[in-house]
């Protein structure tokens, strides 16, 4: 069932055009993350969802009720439409405790005392800082404050909870174990959430899925598998990955069965069929190849790409980043372990051709999949 539908919405400042056209059905229970760069409208389409904002074109609805119709100036009231916020602010009342802070949606209610206690205790036990209740929150490390936070959001048991960049004032340590807690809390209430964030990381290991946003247009909605091993367009293969992805200037050359690919990796003759229908019309054409870091390794035996230098070789923990070149390209390669190259070794690289994109040069458009499998 779908609990939130995005339909054309439009939302300017001024003659700043934010959101262009947003399209987006958002099924219940899902986690769904809006990811992209700063200023390209995901908060704005979170706040378009809440009733912060009005949407200046399109409709919202949520729940099957229509929250908000631009045509015919229909708007419903943020209080009415069963969903909470959770901001990069901790937002807490510091003269009030824990507990009262927790309570204070239900006590406007006027929920009576006995459920009152039963609702915040649980919530406290959901966010496990229940030791914490009597304490004010000057009193809270930043972890703390946003548990707290959550907790608040998740007392009245709304349909949807919003969650706005809300671990970006956390220490690294501090953000990965909120992100578990959020993985768990999700799986726990069945809540459906919508996540707004900027790291990517947050965006792969919390999403069922992610929408990712570019100058107020979403550009691709995917799993996170699907998004970070079949990126739409180069400019969505460019912003996701860390290291990020290798992209390779080829040149395509089509025959009646089969398009001979040749690059800086040597030639490569792949099926059709293995291609997207939006194939340049002519016989040959200009491409690029993206190739994950970690879908590479390195070796001193002859292969069949052409030999490559090793330009630099770095140890970063358990893994070791070798960055190799040829005719003026560089390629990342990500290996796991202690690998030990000298700069301008010649090597040669080994990788699957299943596991490559194929981008147009002209349009950015993703016209190879990679071929997905994971372990049973």
């Amino acid at each position: 069932m779908k609990q939130i539908e995005l339909q054309k919405v439009d939302k300017y400042y001024g003659d700043n055009h934010v959101l262009k056209g947003i399209d987006l059905s958002i099924e219940e229970g899902e986690f769904m993350t809006f990811l992209g760069p700063s200023g390209c409208g995901k908060t704005t389409t979170l706040r378009v969802i809440a009733g912060l904002e009005k949407p200046d074109g399109g409709v919202v609805v949520i729940s099957g009720k229509e929250a908000a119709n631009a045509k015919t100036l229909h708007f419903m009231a943020p209080g009415k439409r069963g969903l909470n916020l959770v901001f990069q602010s901790y937002a807490l009342w510091p003269h009030m405790t824990v507990y009262d802070n927790v309570a204070f949606v239900l006590k406007v209610k006027k929920m009576p005392k006995g459920s009152i206690y039963e609702n915040v205790m649980q919530a406290l036990s959901m966010m496990q800082i229940e030791e914490y209740k009597d304490r004010y929150p000057s009193e809270l490390s930043g972890g703390q404050q946003q548990r707290v936070a959550i907790a608040r959001a998740i007392v009245s048991k709304p349909k949807v909870l919003l969650l706005d960049e809300p671990l970006s004032n956390l220490d690294a340590k501090l953000r990965l174990e909120m992100r578990s807690e959020l993985k768990r809390l999700h799986r726990e209430l069945k809540t459906t959430m919508i996540y707004v964030t900027h790291d990517q990381v947050e965006a792969l290991t919390l999403s069922t899925r992610i929408s990712v946003f570019f100058e107020g247009k979403i550009v691709q909605v995917d799993t996170p598998m699907e998004l970070y091993m079949n990126p739409a367009t180069l400019q969505v293969a460019k912003f996701i990955g860390n290291p990020k992805i290798n992209l390779i200037d080829a040149h395509a050359v089509v025959s009646e069965e089969k398009v001979v690919i040749k690059s800086m990796l040597g030639e490569m003759s792949i099926s059709k069929e293995a291609f997207e229908k939006d194939l340049p019309k002519t016989e040959e054409w200009d491409c690029v190849i993206g190739l994950r870091p970690e879908h590479i390794s390195v070796t001193e035996e002859r292969e069949k790409s052409n030999p490559v230098s090793v330009a630099t070789s770095m140890l970063a923990g358990s893994e070791t980043l070798i960055e190799v070149e040829e005719g003026g390209q560089r390629i990342m390669v990500k290996q796991l372990g202690i690998q030990k190259y000298q700069a301008g070794d010649k090597v040669y690289l080994k990788f699957l051709p299943d596991q490559i994109n194929i981008f147009r040069k002209d349009n950015g458009k993703l016209i190879k999949k990679t071929q997905i499998t994971c372990p049973q």
